[in-house]
């Protein structure tokens, strides 16, 4: 008989409602937009969407965590082992790239670092993962210290048997 370890996915789902989402993860998904959308920005001026750098600034967060959140991107990016949608930045709802970082950053923040590296490996090539995995567990730590804890996923009646109410001063002042 086989040991059967809790799923590595905290399950962030694509296609979940970001109006749902705490502060952290918000930071969390339009930081990840905002990345994507400056490797497709090929106009020459001033581009149409914020400079994802600036909001990593204003998080509070050193250059080596955006340091590191840039080189999470990128290995995600180059060495995923199928394509992995990003969804826009004003799209209501997660995307599956998104999801993958809330995931994994979350299991990092827990300090559930085999759940993460399973995530990361079912996701990306070896040595992808081996790469994803350092840079993922400095930016966890990084948000949790500027107070950016992801807490994982709460669930609406559409996602889960049961609602979970909350507060969030930080989602409030997003909104």
């Amino acid at each position: 008989m086989s040991n059967l370890s809790p799923p590595a996915r905290v399950m962030y789902l694509p296609g979940m409602p970001l109006g749902e989402f705490r502060a952290a993860e918000l930071f969390v998904a339009a930081s990840v937009r905002l990345w994507a959308v400056e490797g497709l920005d090929t106009h020459p001026g001033p581009s149409a969407w914020p400079d994802w750098r600036q909001g990593m600034a204003v998080a509070g967060l050193d250059d080596a965590a955006t340091g590191a959140f840039d080189y999470l991107m990128r290995t995600i990016t180059v060495c995923a082992l199928r394509q992995l949608a990003i969804h826009p930045p004003p799209c209501p709802r997660l995307g599956p790239f998104e999801a993958l970082v809330l995931d994994c950053l979350y299991l990092a923040q827990e300090r559930r670092l085999d759940a993460l590296d399973t995530a990361l490996a079912a996701v990306l090539c070896p040595t992808g993962a081996r790469l994803a995995a350092p840079p993922c567990e400095h930016l966890a730590r990084t948000l949790a210290s500027a107070g950016l804890d992801l807490g994982g996923p709460r669930r609406s009646p559409a996602h889960s048997s049961e609602s979970m109410a909350y507060a969030d001063r930080g989602r409030a002042l997003v909104h």
